[in-house]
C-alpha cells in the first residue's frame, strides 16, 4: 500500500490565485482596482465595483498600460 505525500509548500504556493484590492497610481483620481495574482505575478487588473469613486470603471490610462495576461 502506497502513501500519498503533499507537494512541497513552495509548489503549492506557486499555483494559488488571489485577488487584492488596491488603487491605481496612473493619475490623481486613485480609482479602485482589483489585481489578480497567480504565484505572486500579476495576471489581470480590473475595476473594483465596490470602490466609492469609480464603481468598477477604469480610465483609459490604466487600460492602455495594463500588462497582458499570459498563461
Amino acid at each position: 500500500m502506497s502513501t500519498m505525500t503533499a507537494p512541497p509548500e513552495n509548489e503549492v504556493q506557486s499555483h494559488l490565485t488571489e485577488t487584492k484590492n488596491t488603487t491605481c497610481y496612473m493619475c490623481a483620481r486613485r480609482c479602485g482596482i482589483r489585481v489578480t495574482l497567480r504565484g505572486g505575478e500579476i495576471r489581470y487588473i480590473e475595476g473594483n465595483p465596490d470602490h466609492s469613486l469609480n464603481k468598477g470603471f477604469l480610465l483609459n490610462d490604466l487600460i492602455s498600460e495594463q500588462l497582458p495576461a499570459t498563461d
